[in-house]
């Protein structure tokens, strides 16, 4: 399946130039935080890898982003699908 790993597929469809929303990848919760704070169209948290159809969260502020990255990123609610 060509979007188990959400990343690779990503970097596959640029690589390919196939018209993408934006993305992207972290594993820093502060890095994270710190570019959505930077963009104001970074809204949806997504986990790379498969979670079981509830790995996506999309927010409408800042704090919600804060609270997203918190839970997929330092929580691990999504387990290892949440490493990225």
């Amino acid at each position: 399946l060509i979007e188990s790993d959400k990343s690779w597929a990503r970097q596959f469809m640029e690589k390919l130039q196939l018209p993408q929303p934006l993305y992207l990848p972290f594993t820093s919760a502060p890095e994270a935080v710190k570019a959505a704070t930077k963009n104001e169209k970074l809204r949806v948290v997504k986990a790379v890898g498969p979670a079981l159809g509830k790995g996506v969260i999309v927010c409408d502020s800042l704090t919600e982003v804060k609270k997203a990255v918190k839970t997929i990123l330092v929580d691990q609610k999504f387990g290892t699908a949440g490493s990225k």
